[in-house]
């Protein structure tokens, strides 16, 4: 069945295909569905749309965006533009257990069918042969259309230009309904024991702040910094760490606790707000909320009016070259965008307005990639 909602309207299953990695993972996972949305997630939602209205031309991608909606829309013109082929965009298909969930793109022809899946995201996933998800989607294909004999799987990723695929038939059936049937039965049991901590899924999951396994991972930082309380564990000061696999782990331990740090604000906050229940030792305050400047000229005006001049006005003023240089590039000809922004930015060092600080130097994960 197609379905015309929005990506982001879009009601999910229970045991979606989406989430039954995060749950084969850790049968206690949950979606955190109060965290506010990622970024790239957001990005990603919008490009699917574009993709899905077949042009690249949608208000408010960024050129380089509108580049990633391309690479889709080639990838694709093979079934597309070929009239033998019949399309089903966004369809409804039956997973495993009595689930279902939407797939991107389902072209069928006779007995075979192609799935593609848009993945604008900027870390590959497992493999489609063993991906769960891809495999519940073709088990949806196979069951709901008797007469498919195989389906051929494309996660295709614009932003990494990697494609992987598959080709699944009804001998795979049994084997990936037993599969997913498990993983949902793991999580319905909802076990403590099963609990199975993981920098990817703790991320995204509402438990941060009650699950035990987790902590367990998070108590020996704890330990070292409640000293008057708990014996010190010196490795686990940072200082102390010497050998650089301690330290990588540290550093993926650090990325979930940052994260549990501000569910754990988040969700105290709406518990203060939504229910009146006090936290103990903490006070429900406010600040004032910030000013916002609607009018510019109406504010140097009045500045005027009271005495400041334009030297005053530049010195309060917090300018952003980098917002700047996007007006720049907006106002530029066509073609012409980067070479102008580069100009300007020349210009603004040349004079002496501007003065470029030494770069600096962080740790960033490395992608990992099995294909």
């Amino acid at each position: 069945m197609y379905n015309d909602t929005n990506h982001s309207d879009r009601q999910h299953a229970t045991y979606s295909p989406s989430k039954l990695k995060a749950l084969e993972i850790c049968p206690r996972f949950q979606q955190d569905n109060n965290a506010p949305p990622h970024p790239i997630t957001l990005r990603g939602t919008a490009m699917h749309e574009a993709v899905e209205a077949g042009t690249p031309e949608v208000d408010g991608l960024s050129d380089y965006e509108k580049e990633m909606v391309r690479y889709c829309l080639d990838f694709q013109s093979e079934w597309s533009m070929d009239p033998t082929w019949v399309s089903f965009p966004e369809m409804k298909l039956t997973t495993p257990g009595g689930n279902f969930g939407f797939c991107d793109q389902l072209y069928i022809r006779g007995k075979e069918a192609v799935l593609l899946d848009w993945k604008f995201s900027t870390r590959v996933q497992t493999v489609v042969k063993d991906n769960v998800a891809a495999q519940a989607y073709s088990w949806g294909i196979l069951n709901d259309w008797p007469d498919i004999v195989e389906v051929t799987v494309y996660y295709v990723y614009p932003r990494l230009d990697v494609v992987s695929t598959h080709v699944f038939t009804r001998d795979d059936m049994d084997r990936i309904e037993l599969r997913v049937e498990t993983i949902i039965a793991r999580a319905k049991a909802d076990l403590e024991d099963q609990e199975m901590p993981t920098e990817e899924g703790c991320l995204y999951c509402s438990r941060k702040a009650t699950c035990s396994a987790l902590h367990k991972l998070a108590l020996p930082i704890h330990n070292e910094y409640k000293k008057d309380e708990l014996t010190v564990i010196p490795e686990y000061h940072a200082s102390q760490i010497s050998d650089p696999n301690v330290m990588a782990k540290a550093m993926a331990l650090a990325t979930i606790m940052e994260e549990w740090a501000g569910s754990v604000k988040f969700h105290a906050n709406q518990m203060r707000r939504e229910t009146g229940v006090e936290i103990p030792g903490y006070a429900w305050t406010s600040r004032k909320g910030d000013s916002v400047v609607n009018n510019a000229a109406l504010v140097k005006f009045t500045a005027d009016e009271f005495g400041l001049t334009d030297d005053d006005m530049v010195s309060a003023m917090s300018l952003s070259i980098s917002k700047l240089s996007e007006k720049i590039g907006e106002r530029a000809p066509t073609g012409k965008k980067k070479s102008q922004i580069e100009a300007f930015k020349n210009s603004l060092i040349d004079s002496g307005a501007i003065e470029l600080k030494p770069d600096t130097f962080f740790l960033r994960r490395e992608r990992k990639t099995k294909y």
